[in-house]
């Protein structure tokens, strides 16, 4: 998980390449993982910091849409199991 800053990065730097003022310069952007697995590293910060650091936090996360797993790969597909493990 990367802090929320690096997302406010990749914002600016896809708006001056694409000459857009929208957010990522209206490019699509596919961010996956358990965000309540892991939280963004903070040297030495406080448990506060860490939350306030993770995208759940991000100035832009009302405009996120976040899609969901309904179907686990693992339980249809026993031999990608068994590539994931090794």
């Amino acid at each position: 998980m990367v802090p929320s800053t690096v997302l406010k990065a990749v914002d600016k730097l896809f708006k001056e390449i694409m000459k857009s003022l929208k957010l990522f310069g209206r490019k699509t952007l596919h961010i996956g993982g358990d965000f309540r697995q892991t939280l963004p590293v903070v040297p030495q910060g406080t448990r506060a910091a860490f939350i306030k650091a993770s995208l759940k936090f991000n100035e832009h996360r009302n405009r996120f849409k976040v899609l969901k797993l309904k179907n686990y790969v693992c339980s249809i597909d026993p031999d990608f199991c068994k590539c994931l493990a090794k």
